[in-house]
């Protein structure tokens, strides 16, 4: 995804089955409440990356659906 879309147009991209994973550490709330909110309403897991539901304040972000969330989760815990 091009630099200056960010996170908004990645995110929407996972919504729509367009991209599988995005895992983030370096937006601010901003950037990423409204997609993390459009991803969730498309069936995204949206989380921080100790597995809990993400929230505003977190900068680390993984949205992913849930086959592909816990095999990523799998992957940065081992």
């Amino acid at each position: 995804t091009p630099k200056r879309f960010g996170t908004m147009l990645s995110l929407c991209y996972l919504a729509s089955g367009a991209e599988d994973i995005y895992i983030q550490n370096c937006a601010k709330d901003h950037d990423y409440v409204p997609p993390a909110l459009i991803a969730e309403e498309a069936g995204a897991l949206v989380t921080d990356i100790d597995g809990n539901p993400w929230k505003p304040g977190k900068r680390e972000i993984i949205c992913a659906n849930s086959i592909l969330h816990k095999k990523v989760m799998e992957i940065i815990h081992s």
